[in-house]
């Protein structure tokens, strides 16, 4: 079947991802196929609307997610290492145990995140919202 992601300032389609799966699959699914579909093909994910998209596990090591909005969007165990995720919005977005190492989040907003286990190690964290934040030590900020 044929998915349309969106860009999420302009709300115009950002690119058709052709995914395997029927129509009733749950939304979150859908996004993840898609997203990995993209990445097959080359499709840029600068700005697009993946919020609430299931990427559990998934290998997103060197993507460019900047200025996405990934708001509830799961990323536990997700390999993010070097992602450019530059000033996207990850509000309530679940990135337990992922793999940020080297990652930019730098002006990402992680306001009610969970980065509980998660691997910051070389992290760009400058301008980050971590406001409500759980730490990959697990308190949070405040």
């Amino acid at each position: 079947m044929m998915f349309d992601v969106m860009d999420r300032f302009t709300g115009a389609v950002k690119f058709t991802a052709e995914i395997d799966c029927t129509s009733e699959a749950a939304l979150a699914s859908k996004m993840r196929l898609a997203v990995q579909w993209a990445l097959k093909e080359g499709c840029s994910l600068t700005g697009a609307d993946l919020a609430g998209a299931d990427l559990a596990g998934a290998d997103l090591a060197g993507a460019c997610l900047a200025l996405a909005n990934l708001e509830k969007t799961n990323f536990v165990c997700a390999d993010l290492a070097g992602a450019d995720i530059m000033r996207a919005n990850l509000t309530g977005a679940n990135l337990a145990c992922a793999n940020l190492e080297g990652a930019n989040l730098t002006g990402a907003n992680l306001t009610d995140a969970n980065l509980e286990g998660s691997d910051l190690a070389g992290a760009e964290l400058m301008d980050a919202c971590l406001t409500d934040t759980i730490s990959p030590l697990g308190f949070r900020y405040r």
